[in-house]
């Protein structure tokens, strides 16, 4: 993947589900980074398995969020099973201050995270915010090749 991480999360064993049958096992780093390195790209939260040497991400190409991808990334801490169609936009939207929508919510607690978990991550995960000297040094890498960055969360 071509791109750039910005922040990684804490590692930790996760299951990989690459589909309904196949379930692979190995350590995991979840990230905050983007899928390439002009102005067009995604930014959002991902989660590397070294061992399986596989990546993944999710995010927008508009509005480049790095606060709300950066608590979606404290989520994926939180997750046991990965599958990569839902459960990292999932916890993307569960990083931001919106009313989650019931898919996301039911995609969560198929990944770990039960509703009454969920709710109790979200309080203390959305008043988190990563550190300011981080969030500015971040922001100027993606600026450096020509990204922008939503200004609103800075």
């Amino acid at each position: 993947m071509e791109g750039i991480i910005l922040f990684e999360g804490n590692e930790g064993v996760k299951r990989l589900r690459l589909s309904p049958l196949v379930e692979l096992e190995g350590r995991a780093v979840p990230f905050v980074g983007t899928t390439g390195i002009d102005k067009w790209t995604e930014l959002g939260v991902g989660i590397r398995f070294p061992d399986l040497d596989k990546a993944y991400l999710w995010g927008l190409v508009i509005p480049h969020l790095m606060v709300q991808s950066w608590r979606g990334m404290k989520f994926l801490e939180h997750v046991e099973i990965i599958d990569p169609g839902h459960t990292l936009a999932s916890c993307w939207y569960a990083g931001g201050d919106r009313k989650l929508e019931k898919s996301y919510t039911e995609h969560l607690s198929e990944a770990g995270i039960p509703y009454l978990k969920l709710q109790v991550l979200r309080a203390m995960i959305l008043n988190q915010r990563p550190v300011e000297g981080e969030l500015k040094n971040a922001a100027q890498k993606l600026r450096h090749f020509g990204i922008d960055v939503d200004d609103v969360e800075e």
